[in-house]
């Protein structure tokens, strides 16, 4: 199932080490981390900063499962990449 069924403490407890991991990594925009959950512990197997987000992938399936259309992922990709074009993104017309 994805994504997979957790309780609270689990789920917040993913987010923290997902994150942390993000940062880490400097992951931009998207990735896919992959994670075993043993005994309450989580094991990072893999970071894929470029996987596929074709609509059948598990990725898209994530964000379908987080309120995200295929559509509206695809666009906050986009959008959070635009952001950090030098000429047109937020961050560049706020200096103007």
């Amino acid at each position: 199932m994805i994504p997979a069924p957790l309780d609270e403490r689990l789920y917040k407890k993913l987010k923290s080490k997902t994150l942390a991991t993000w940062h880490g990594f400097g992951c931009l925009d998207y990735a896919r981390f992959d994670f075993r959950l043993r005994d309450d512990k989580f094991y990072l197997l893999d970071i894929n900063p470029n996987n596929d987000i074709s609509f059948d992938t598990s990725f898209a399936l994530a964000a379908e499962a987080g309120n995200y259309s295929y559509g509206q992922m695809a666009k906050r990709i986009v959008m959070m990449a635009a952001e950090r074009h030098p000429v047109f993104g937020e961050k560049a017309l706020s200096r103007s």
